[in-house]
């Protein structure tokens, strides 16, 4: 256990107050088959993977009667590629050991803070999902409205902060308006402008801001989920023998509707929009920009999965392409009470601005996700998909790429 978590923990009070605890550990075993995969390095569809992921996940939380809480969660993982060899941008073996969040709390009637390494997601995680130091406090104030500010730091050394303001009128239902603000002190922006320049000494740095919200409700039988973010702020890119500062000028939108057909069966709609930028480095920067986002829709074109096991820790485009997206899925999910689980999805990928305009279009994708609960302490995973690509593709690299595959599956132990 780190020593400032030990530190803090003695802060809370005298070691007579009782205490309650719970220890549980996850192990993971999941096997990857990845083909035509979109590449963060080249920004093409081209890379390929196979890697299989070993995890361990030990946790502790600690109750104490004054109101005080602790939460500890160690990783320990290994992950292998068979393809590594032949790609260069692939790790062969990777080992990782060493705690993913550890944080100490105090709640009230009205107010709770928590502190230390711990988990934030902001903006639905479509802008960032991810363990990182920082410090979080939430205001329950009157009338079903309450606040919460986050403060942390992204990546290793790059502030940032977010205040939200909500409002719950009943179960399931809540409204957020939500302001982010982000620093590049680290150069974390750089790589999204890489591809142009041959010289790999390409710098950034900035300030990025988000205003937007939330909210889902019921009207009626259907249950509506609503997103919506406005970003702006400035770039500067550096690269030998010059630069440029580019101001920031993009949105990103989400919408769904899903409604149940029967106790074990429920269909939905989606609809996902990302600005884009057809001109980088020429002008504004008018493509959504994200820190670490995790997007679990369409998981080839948005590279998504597992978000606690094979999620990436960079800076990426809202819409995967600077072209920006605007796609339109449905979605059929089943529950049966023996614990199986089946969720089938489609979505069609278009440009920003073309919506449902085929002669330029990026693609469609169809996934399928199995899982099955066997007993309180084991669930088996089973995940595929394939992504065709469209003309828009064709257009740009005057060929169009072989489908785009993704197979997943393996077992999840909780104890």
């Amino acid at each position: 256990m780190p020593a400032f978590l030990l530190l803090m923990l003695a802060g809370f009070g005298e070691p007579a107050h009782p205490v309650e605890y719970r220890f549980n550990v996850d192990v993971f075993e999941g096997l990857f088959y990845e083909e035509n995969l979109f590449s963060e390095s080249t920004r093409t569809f081209d890379q390929d993977d196979r890697y299989n992921i070993i995890g361990v996940y030990p946790g502790l939380r600690l109750d104490f009667e004054n109101n005080a809480h602790a939460s500890v969660l160690g990783e320990m993982e290994w992950i292998h590629s068979w393809e590594a060899a032949s790609d260069e941008r692939l790790t062969e073996d990777e080992t990782r050991v060493g705690i993913a969040h550890a944080f100490v709390g105090w709640t009230s009637p009205l107010w709770s803070v928590e502190a230390g390494r711990m988990p934030f997601r902001m903006g639905d995680g479509r802008i960032l999902s991810n363990d990182e130091p920082g410090a979080s406090f939430a205001y329950g104030g009157r009338a079903k409205t309450y606040w919460q500010g986050d403060f942390l730091l992204a990546f290793d050394a790059c502030p940032m902060a977010a205040l939200t303001w909500g409002f719950r009128p009943a179960f399931y239902e809540t409204f957020e308006l939500t302001a982010i603000w982000f620093k590049d002190r680290e150069n974390r922006m750089a790589g999204l402008f890489r591809p142009w320049f041959v010289d790999a000494g390409v710098k950034s740095s900035g300030d990025l801001y988000w205003i937007g919200g939330d909210a889902d409700f019921f009207a009626g039988d259907v249950y509506l989920s609503v997103m919506a973010f406005y970003q702006f702020g400035a770039v500067r890119v550096d690269f030998p023998n010059a630069g440029t500062r580019m101001d920031v000028a993009a949105y990103m939108a989400d919408l769904e509707a899903s409604y149940n057909i029967t106790d074990r069966m429920s269909a939905g709609g989606f609809l996902f929009l990302a600005s884009g930028d057809r001109r980088p480095l020429r002008g504004n920067v008018e493509a959504f920009l994200s820190p670490m986002p995790f997007h679990d829709r369409s998981p080839i074109f948005f590279s998504g999965g597992f978000e606690r096991y094979d999620r990436s820790e960079s800076f990426r485009l809202g819409g995967v392409t600077w072209a920006g997206v605007a796609t339109p899925g449905l979605t059929l999910s089943f529950y049966d009470p023996s614990g199986f689980n089946a969720v089938f999805s489609g979505a069609v990928m278009f440009p920003d601005g073309e919506l449902m305009d085929f002669d330029d279009w990026i693609g469609w994708e169809t996934d399928i996700d199995l899982s099955f609960e066997y007993g309180p302490h084991c669930r088996f995973f089973a995940e595929g998909g394939v992504f065709f690509h469209g003309d828009h593709v064709r257009n740009i690299s005057g060929t169009r790429p072989d489908p785009a595959y993704r197979l997943a599956g393996g077992v999840v132990l909780s104890y």
